[in-house]
């Protein structure tokens, strides 16, 4: 069944065979999820009344309010509240005529288990609450009255009937159940309480004329019934098998029924002894009553407690010293004495607020606790954990990584959390509330010390989640009981910031740890740790503890490497936070030639590579946003570019293309910021000047060791002049006039072509002797 809702049951009467299954009665395959069974009831028949002076009946059983199992079910993200199961009262015993005869007795009160569950088959159960859930053994009937003594004796009264007991307010178990990440709370189990104990009737009355005789005792007054035979197991009942785990178990409550009380005795001339009270009875196992075995992990039972019930009153003692009659003797007062009170009836104790374990046998019984929550419970006798047996034969086996409120038994030798009865241990527990998921939790309170006690290594495989379904282990180690505090890290301070490379942040890094519920949380140890490789910071300290307000703080300086980075936080079984910083670069302190330097153009020509400078801070990193300003020499060889004045990019980039001017020769370009600067070498290539001479006439030229001087070489010389600007040469390159060399080939004295005319730059300003004439 799915998304479904069973109320307002109530399960047939059943007469002997008892009131089976208010909601649901299985005896098969049932599987119940996201379903709700409340409300409903299994009654049981009350018992007759006795005729004159016969017995009152027994009540009827009933089991299962909820849901009675002799099957298989698988239930999830349930709820199963609200329900109940009580037993049939016993009938009233009947009275007597006035014949002095005993009054019946009362008849037992019927039996009640399982408010919520009553399971003889097996169960699997998750995430689901049981809750609310009720059971009461049904009362004792009252004994009936005795005879009147008619001229004798007056008759006892009949004893008052035994409550019925009560077992199992929300789980009866004797099959086996699977329980994991539910809560068992709310539930109540009151055994029956006794009948009360018939009157003893009068005795010594005689009709008639003669009268009567003062020697005649009243009669005896009934005993009070006792109370219902125990009440057990407030949340679970088991005699079967339970693997409890991730579950909490709080709030029920157990108590034993009360004894009736005495019949008063009667009148007579020796008054009848009233009837004693009965005793009340035991209330045991307040979270969990167990005869059989359980396997109880990462649990938290509290809050739970038991009573026993009140002793019933003695009856009051009849009086003594009374003759009644008619005639001669009547109304005569007899010497009599009274009868004497019944004593009242003990009561009852309570045992095993938490769990308490009965052993009937060798290892019969046997609970297994580990990494759990037993605390806060109460009881008149062994609050948190009771047994019945001191020896072996309800053994409670301690797995380690508990904490005991008060370990009244000395079992728990394994456990370092265990109180005892003069100094118990407050768990610190948050009220049973809505904390997230399916069920109602207990939650940790920051100095709750079940905080990462646990053990780690009794974790179950597979167990990755609390009862609520958070992480199992938040923290350095696991936590005591069903709930687990997520703890968190949060950056408080020193995110998002920035700094100069090789300087210090202007604010600390601050971590703050809390709860889930905002609480602080000091002692915890988080490691700050750079993450990546180049920009970086050096922190003060890398392992820090958080402080009463849950923070933790260091320094940090910025590495010599520019950059965005993350410093992660982080702590053992808390989610980790990272730092977002970021490490600026320095001024701008050096060019970097890049590309263009060492090359060489021709004169009025574009060098092939552009020119580029990257610019960085002292420690390498690029400067982005700055200006280069870029200079050549204002007179000789030279170069113009196309742009002067560049803004690095993100890089730290900026490139301009050179154009060589039209001398040749070599010279430096250079690249400056302010007064940092760095040069380029350049060379601009002049090429030859070729000129062809214009036709003249032929010279003779006479062998003049020292010039040649012919008046008719006046035309080339113009030429020569007209040529000169064409290759960036001047009439006057030097302070003297540069000597033109004349080479001609002669040939039996006639110039048979042009003349080739070179025409050299004499940089040294010195005459240039022919070569040939």
């Amino acid at each position: 069944m799915n998304n479904t809702t069973l109320s307002g049951g109530v399960a047939d009467a059943g007469g002997n065979n008892g009131s089976n299954g208010g909601g649901i009665f299985n005896l098969g395959t049932l599987t119940l999820n996201n379903s709700t069974v409340s409300g409903n009831q299994a009654i049981g028949s009350d018992g007759g009344d006795g005729g004159d002076g016969g017995n009152g009946g027994d009540g009827g059983d009933s089991n299962g309010g909820g849901i009675f199992n002799t099957g298989s079910i698988e239930l999830s993200n349930s709820t199963i509240s609200g329900n109940s199961v009580s037993g049939g009262d016993g009938g009233f015993g009947g009275f007597r005529d006035n014949d002095g005869g005993v009054g019946g007795d009362g008849g037992v009160g019927g039996n009640g288990s399982g408010g919520g569950i009553f399971n003889t088959g097996s169960i699997e159960l998750s995430n689901s609450t049981i809750s609310g859930n009720s059971v009461s053994g049904g009362d004792g009937g009252n004994g009936g009255d005795g005879g009147g003594g008619n001229g004798g004796d007056g008759g006892d009264g009949g004893d008052g009937g035994n409550g019925g007991s009560g077992s199992g307010g929300g789980i009866f178990n004797t099959g086996s159940i699977e329980l994991s990440n539910s809560t068992i709370s709310g539930n109540s189990v009151s055994s029956g309480n006794g009948g009360v104990g018939g009157r003893g009737s009068y005795g010594g009355f005689l009709l008639g004329y003669s009268g009567g005789y003062s020697d005649y005792s009243g009669g005896q007054g009934g005993k009070g019934g006792d109370g219902g035979n125990g009440g057990d197991g407030g949340g679970i009942f088991n005699t079967g098998s339970i693997e409890l785990n991730n579950s909490t178990i709080s709030g029920n409550s157990v108590s034993g029924g009360n004894g009736g009380d005495g019949g008063n005795g009667g009148d007579g001339g020796y008054g009848g002894n009233g009837g004693y009270g009965g005793n009340g009875n035991d209330g045991n196992g307040g979270g969990i009553f167990n005869g059989g075995s359980i396997e109880l992990i990462h649990s938290t039972i509290s809050g739970n407690s038991v009573g026993g019930g009140d002793g019933g009153d003695g009856g009051n003692g009849g009086n003594g010293g009374y003759f009644y009659g008619y005639g001669f003797y009547g109304d005569f007062r007899g010497n009599g004495n009274d009868g004497n009170g019944g004593g009242s009836g003990f009561r009852g104790d309570g045992d095993g607020g938490g769990i308490f374990n009965i052993g009937n046998g060798v290892d019969n019984s046997i609970v297994t606790i580990g990494n759990s929550i037993i605390a806060g419970n109460t009881a008149p006798t062994d609050p948190d954990v009771g047994r019945n047996d001191l020896t072996n034969n309800a053994p409670i086996i301690d797995s380690g990584n508990n904490l005991i409120g008060a370990d009244t038994l000395g079992v728990f030798t394994t456990s370092t959390l265990v109180g005892d009865a003069m100094n118990p241990i407050d768990p610190r527990l948050a009220p049973l509330a809505d904390n997230g998921g399916p069920t109602q939790t207990h939650a940790l309170l920051p100095d709750s010390l079940a905080l990462n006690e646990g053990s780690n290594a009794l974790v179950p495989m597979g167990l990755t989640t609390d009862q609520r379904g958070e992480a199992r282990i938040s923290g350095a180690a696991v936590d005591i009981g069903a709930f687990e505090l997520q703890l968190l890290l949060s950056i408080s301070g020193g995110n998002n910031q920035n700094t100069t490379v090789n300087t210090a942040f202007a604010n600390d890094l601050q971590i703050q740890v809390t709860d889930e519920f905002d609480n602080f949380v000091p002692g915890v140890t988080v490691t700050l740790t750079p993450l990546g490789t180049g920009a970086g910071a050096n922190l003060a300290n890398t392992t820090l503890t958080t402080d009463a307000s849950g923070v933790a703080t260091t320094t940090a300086t910025a590495n010599t490497i520019a950059g965005n980075y993350q410093v992660a936080a982080t702590s053992t079984g808390i989610t980790g936070v990272n730092f977002d910083l970021t490490n600026n670069h320095g001024a701008a302190a050096i060019l970097n030639i890049l590309t263009g330097n060492n090359q060489s153009a021709d004169v009025n020509s574009a060098f092939a590579n552009s020119l580029q400078i990257q610019v960085t801070d002292e420690f390498g990193n690029v400067v982005p946003g700055v200006t280069v300003t870029f200079t050549a020499p204002g007179t000789g060889a030279s170069a113009s570019f196309s742009s002067i004045s560049l803004t690095t990019d993100a890089e730290g980039l900026v490139s301009t293309t050179a154009t060589a001017n039209s001398i040749g020769g070599n010279y430096q370009v250079g690249a400056n910021i302010g007064v940092t600067e760095v040069n380029f070498d350049l060379t601009n290539i002049s090429t030859p000047a070729i000129v062809t001479p214009a036709i003249v006439t032929p010279a003779i030229v006479t062998n003049d060791s020292n010039t040649n001087n012919n008046p008719d070489f006046t035309p080339i010389w113009q030429s020569v002049l007209e040529e000169l600007p064409e290759y960036g040469l001047e009439e006057s390159a030097c302070t003297t006039t540069p000597t033109v060399v004349i080479n001609s080939t002669e040939e039996e004295e006639e110039i048979i072509e042009a003349i080739e005319t070179e025409i050299q730059r004499n940089q040294n300003c010195q005459p240039v002797v022919n070569s040939d004439k």
